[in-house]
């Protein structure tokens, strides 16, 4: 492995419109490892993302199929904007490291 990734403190931004901060709760672990292949290494990676709420009271009165029709399609949404932020993050921190290792050698 190359970086182990593991989320101790985040921020998700206009959350506290919807609901809540404490009733929200998200997980993210990830490591990026090499994938050699003869002379050619390509970076690649992993993501673990678990999210956890306790919906606000006033949609108990929404059906419960489109409460979790909605929920999937914000989760998704959610996740897929996180995974594409992290990746660049990582791989913007990775190549910082790599221009690093290379001016001290």
């Amino acid at each position: 492995k190359v970086l182990e990734l593991n989320m101790i403190k985040w921020e998700l931004q206009g959350l506290d419109r919807v609901m809540d901060p404490s009733d929200f709760t998200l997980g993210v672990k990830g490591a990026l490892y090499p994938d050699r292949h003869g002379k050619h290494t390509k970076l690649k990676g992993r993501l673990e993302t678990t999210v956890s709420f306790v919906l606000p009271s006033v949609l108990a009165l929404v059906p419960e199929d489109v409460r979790r029709n909605l929920a999937n399609a914000v989760l998704t949404s959610l996740v897929e904007n996180m995974k594409h932020k992290v990746i660049e993050s990582l791989l913007a921190d990775y190549n910082s490291f790599k221009n690093e290792k290379k001016i001290h050698k």
